[in-house]
């Protein structure tokens, strides 16, 4: 994967998650964070995924996962690697990983060499990574330590995939100056942590995980009126948080993936104006229209627009007010995901003037009517699922010959009728193509060899 750009990556992995991988929802959502600033981290963490999706599809290849651990097992054995405990006076980590007494703390501190960050704002970024080795005479500290809140001058505070568990620490709301606070995938089973109501400061705010759950407090957007980017996605927050989330004006990024919120998108979002990424995939969100997209046309920036997995019903709408036709004066819309609603009547020909789109996902609705002659205008498009729906009549040349596919084309499960046009040789670069389950006739093109 290292000559592969890791926003194409990711961007690969959030389609597996909406078309047929919901079990990855939650990483992905954590891999989202940093389209625009990874490090070679990420792209590690990227590849764990990927690694994770092609074993699941073969089990005969799954049984090597475990060899690295069987090879620490007997390098202990054979005495090349010996775990022995450290005592707190020599473990000059432990301010980071449990409370002490405070001068213990502090001296613990000034040996590290980080007295100045006491007194200092020039050091104010902690990063805690997920540990390696454990001692087996001690077990790992799981609590986040209450002695954080001595940092008073902290704006970054980020402890992402480690084991921390029980609740955040009442100290946390000292940090008057946070900015940042990450603590994604970890093991925090809570209702949405207390202490981070008084942080007013911060601009992002990462919890993604499985165990967040219950109700979020009304006034959202009043009390992070700071806030750009929020990632609550894999918990199981319950509510309308849309609502309360459309008093932040500087919000760019929402990442609700894979919760159990309910309600709409209020018209109120239309106001978002830097909103960059909206993603509410896989909650239980309804409307009996789609009117609701139309003020999101006053997103000027808006790249990414998630919507699929869940209970909107109704006709996908046509007249001139509607977001398929205003969409076309987006121009930096590049991924739009409406999948696996209850979306009826045909598809706008207007959806055809999104032409900066790279991928588009209406699988597994009630769409009929012809595919639209006009989404051979959409000439950056990489990837596109129309799958299962009751589309019918013949597949547009314009369409299927467009050479920029260079992912998946899949048109299965509908009433596709005529023959498969010869222009599909011009989509050289495309890795799967599936036109199956249609009433396609006449041979398969002699460009396809």
């Amino acid at each position: 994967m290292k000559n592969i750009p890791y926003t194409s990556v990711v961007r690969s992995l959030m389609y597996a998650r909406v078309c047929t991988r919901p079990d990855i929802a939650f990483f992905v959502g954590i891999l989202e964070e940093y389209q625009s600033n990874s490090v070679h981290d990420h792209s590690k963490a990227a590849n764990k995924v990927l690694r994770y999706l092609k074993n699941n599809e073969s089990d005969s290849r799954s049984k090597h996962i475990d060899i690295k651990y069987l090879a620490i097992r007997e390098h202990v054995k054979d005495k090349k690697v010996v775990i022995q405990h450290v005592s707190t006076e020599l473990s000059l980590a432990d301010p980071l990983t449990k409370g002490m007494p405070p001068q213990k703390f502090k001296d613990h501190v000034v040996i590290m060499g980080l007295s100045s960050t006491i007194t200092s704002p020039s050091r104010t970024r902690i990063i805690v990574k997920a540990s390696k080795v454990i001692s087996q005479q001690q077990q790992p500290h799981r609590e986040l330590p209450p002695s954080f809140g001595n940092f008073s001058s902290l704006q970054e505070l980020s402890m992402n995939y480690n084991y921390l568990e029980e609740e955040i620490p009442s100290t946390i709301a000292l940090l008057q100056n946070l900015t940042v606070f990450r603590v994604a995938v970890n093991h925090f089973s809570s209702v949405f942590p207390p202490p981070l109501y008084n942080l007013s400061t911060l601009q992002l705010l990462s919890i993604s995980q499985k165990k967040f759950h219950g109700d979020l407090k009304d006034d959202m957007g009043l009390i992070f009126p700071n806030i750009q980017r929020l990632y609550l996605g894999g918990n199981g927050f319950t509510g309308n948080i849309l609502v309360l989330m459309s008093n932040a004006p500087n919000l760019v990024q929402l990442d609700l993936t894979a919760n159990k919120f309910t309600g709409s998108i209020p018209l109120s979002f239309g106001k978002l104006m830097a909103l960059l990424f909206l993603n509410v995939n896989s909650n239980q969100l309804r409307s009996d229209d789609l009117n609701f997209l139309t003020p999101l046309t006053n997103c000027r920036r808006l790249q990414l627009l998630d919507i699929a997995y869940n209970q909107f019903t109704g006709e996908f709408p046509c007249s001139i007010g509607n977001i398929p036709a205003l969409l076309g004066k987006h121009p930096t819309l590049k991924e739009l995901y409406l999948a696996s609603n209850q979306l009826t009547s045909e598809i706008p020909s207007s959806l055809g003037n999104v032409t900066r789109l790279l991928y588009l996902s209406l699988h597994n609705n009630s769409l009929e009517g012809t595919i639209p002659s006009g989404f051979g205008n959409i000439k950056f498009l990489q990837e596109s699922d129309l799958s299962h729906n009751s589309l019918n009549g013949t597949i547009p040349k314009h369409f299927i010959g467009l050479s920029t596919f260079s992912r998946t084309l899949n048109l299965s499960h509908n009433f596709l009728t005529g023959a498969l046009p010869s222009e599909v040789g011009n989509i050289q670069l495309l890795a799967a193509l599936d036109v199956s389950y249609n009433k396609l006739s006449d041979e398969i093109p002699n460009e396809i060899g």
